[in-house]
């Protein structure tokens, strides 16, 4: 016999509705920066408000966007297998890393040192031989190679070693095109991979409130295609959002929101995928924390909107503050874990993350795997 209760709900229906129509309000009444001409054409020809770079969208189009937006999302392995399905209002949970740590605590030596490209192929090989880690990411920016190239080489070593679903962490236009090119030749060709795409690619926000050209020219491309894409905003309380975690909500769903439009628009039923991440932030350092109930919590809330909006998302539950696998990594990721199994969260990121993103952790995602097991089972 297996746990039949429905997911725990962190915010009511009534909550989510209050958070979604203060989003609504922001879009509408205060607007937003959209700093690409073609994504402003988009929104000046559906009916939209616009002065210079500042846009206010009505609320019948993003109430449009919602229904045009696909309700589940398959991405495949490179068997061109359903490996990771997301609906908002599924049952399973998927894990993964996430891109573009500093640093990497060294599996060898114990020492924390600068990443470099070889730690991706490592993170590669070790999530391919995990059960329960469902895509694959690179953990690592290397410092060993021109940024220009640098997505470039990670996505290379995820493919070479691991035939899991990856994300593709995109830098530019250009970059893009080579990692699409990448992607075609292991699927044996364009319309193979865009049929059943074995790959995500993940666009951020410029929170608050802002859309930048470079992430938006990638955005719409990518929409235009076919491939399926997170839209995120990470927002930081009291700094970048209001202190409040509702405040943060209402501003971290209006960029999403803005996203979701600009997909639509840009293609009706394009793979869109929302991800808020609203994080806490340590008023002494300024700087972001991933440890203790206030993160948990500003996390799990976003689920629950997600889940009442019906649009597959992306949370990123299972990080820490800590630099070592030590008792506070163990306590911060069991807890994460745990809390996403308890919710049946789409797909939880940042697997292997330890002191707050900065750094990576093989041992850690060796650890993950181990508690989802455990979590699983009770």
């Amino acid at each position: 016999m297996g746990n039949a209760t429905y997911p725990f709900n962190y915010l009511s229906d009534d909550q989510c509705e209050m958070v979604y129509q203060a989003a609504l309000d922001i879009l509408e009444k205060t607007g937003c920066k959209v700093m690409y001409d073609p994504a402003l054409d988009l929104l000046r020809n559906a009916g939209c408000t616009i002065d210079g770079q500042q846009v206010k969208i009505p609320r019948s189009l993003v109430e449009s966007a919602r229904e045009t937006a696909p309700k589940e999302i398959v991405v495949y392995n490179q068997h061109r297998e359903p490996a990771v399905i997301l609906n908002a209002r599924g049952d399973k949970t998927y894990y993964s890393p996430a891109p573009d740590a500093l640093f990497r605590l060294d599996y060898k030596t114990g020492e924390r040192r600068v990443a470099v490209s070889q730690d991706s192929a490592e993170t590669a090989i070790v999530c391919d031989n995990l059960d329960n880690i469902d895509m694959v990411d690179d953990l690592a920016y290397p410092d060993d190679c021109p940024q220009e190239v640098a997505t470039i080489l990670q996505l290379r070593n995820l493919l070479e070693n691991s035939s899991k679903p990856c994300f593709v962490n995109t830098f530019s236009r250009a970059t893009v095109d080579y990692q699409l090119q990448m992607l075609y030749t292991v699927a044996g060709s364009k319309e193979a991979f865009l049929e059943k795409p074995s790959a995500m690619c993940g666009i951020p926000a410029k929170p608050p409130l802002c859309h930048t050209p470079t992430e938006l020219e990638t955005f719409l491309y990518l929409n235009k295609l076919g491939v399926p894409c997170f839209y995120n905003s990470s927002v930081s309380l009291g700094t970048t959002s209001p202190v409040t975690i509702a405040g943060a909500y209402a501003v971290a769903l209006s960029d999403v929101l803005v996203g979701l439009v600009i997909s639509q628009l840009a293609q009706a039923g394009a793979k869109f995928v929302g991800a808020i991440y609203t994080d806490p932030a340590d008023m002494r350092t300024l700087s972001i924390k991933h440890s203790g109930p206030e993160f948990l919590k500003s996390s799990i809330g976003s689920i629950s909107i997600f889940r009442y909006l019906n649009i597959p998302y992306i949370v990123h539950d299972c990080a820490t503050d800590s630099p070592a696998l030590d008792v506070q990594a163990i306590g911060d990721i069991t807890a994460g874990i745990m809390l996403a199994e308890m919710n049946k969260v789409n797909l939880n990121f940042f697997i292997g993350f330890i002191e707050t993103a900065m750094s990576s952790s093989l041992e850690a995602l060796v650890y993950a795997d181990e508690m989802i097991d455990y979590a699983r089972a009770l």
